[in-house]
């Protein structure tokens, strides 16, 4: 329970960020991929879906079918198998680190690059006569034009470029406080995809480790119940085959003047038997997985 809520108000704040850099970027019209920052809006509850809607899910298919097993077919049936939370857990989390790749490029991006793409961007505005766009960054950070009060700024009716600075006085050009804008909320994002991204890894290695080790627990029961089966026949010191009659000598054991009767003991029947075991317990996790 604890987990639950540590995680989901973690998530939560993630989401708020993105959705905070998203309007941001929005409202400054900076030169970032409109699709990428909605994805990092939804990276934050898909993830918060993959680790905890599988079980919720499950609970309530089986309260439906007043606490059984069984699915309500299509989706339903495939969520119930133990390996879909931990199959979307993992494209989760090469979705986070791609996402954050992605967006490392504008926050560790070469510099030209990035001067070049929010060049192009201020003169597609200004080319399109989008004073409002303009006037806002222009406002937001105190500036006027693009590389100087001069560059592209507004207003400019008949060309008169210098308007903006003789009404506001200002005498800083915008490029340098937008540019340093961008890649703030470009970091932001990248925060937002590396948060996910630990999110998702941490629960796979704890569920690693804990197949691990429920792999080797299975494993060492059954070589105990192995162990303790081959004692049972007697002290294997002195065991000694008997001689039949019949020239058999599979039969019995003696030892101390008792008589054990042989078992018959396969090895690959034990090994098949101890990977069915690993199997059960395995699944049974995976099931179990993440409900704490």
């Amino acid at each position: 329970m604890l987990s639950f809520v540590v995680v989901s108000t973690f998530l939560l704040a993630l989401a708020a960020i993105a959705i905070y850099a998203l309007v941001e970027a929005n409202r400054l019209s900076l030169p970032v991929p409109l699709g990428l920052a909605v994805l990092i809006v939804l990276l934050p509850f898909t993830t918060w879906a993959s680790r905890f809607g599988a079980p919720m899910f499950r609970r309530l298919s089986s309260f439906k079918n007043g606490g059984g097993d069984g699915g309500v077919g299509g989706i339903g049936n495939l969520m119930q198998h133990p390996l879909v939370p931990f199959t979307l857990q993992v494209l989760q989390g090469i979705a986070s680190v791609v996402l954050a790749t992605l967006w490392s490029q504008g926050l560790m991006g070469s510099g030209q690059a990035v001067d070049c793409n929010m060049q192009t961007t201020w003169r597609g505005l200004w080319m399109a006569h989008d004073g409002r766009s303009i006037e806002t960054i222009q406002n937001a950070f105190g500036c006027c034009g693009f590389n100087s009060v001069r560059d592209m700024a507004w207003p400019s009716p008949r060309g008169n470029v210098g308007l903006c600075r003789e009404l506001t006085h200002r005498e800083t050009s915008c490029a340098a406080p937008w540019r340093s804008t961008l890649r703030r909320l470009s970091g932001f994002e990248f925060g937002v995809a590396l948060g996910c991204a630990l999110v998702q890894f941490f629960y796979l290695g704890r569920t690693l480790l804990r197949i691990f080790q429920v792999a080797r627990e299975t494993m060492s029961r059954r070589s105990s119940r192995h162990n303790a089966a081959a004692l049972e026949q007697g002290p294997d010191a002195s065991l000694v085959p008997r001689t039949t009659g019949s020239g058999n000598n599979h039969g019995s054991y003696r030892t101390m003047g008792h008589t054990y009767e042989a078992r018959d003991t396969d090895p690959e029947g034990l090994d098949d038997d101890a990977e069915e075991d690993v199997h059960r317990d395995t699944t049974r996790l995976l099931r179990s997985n993440n409900v704490d």
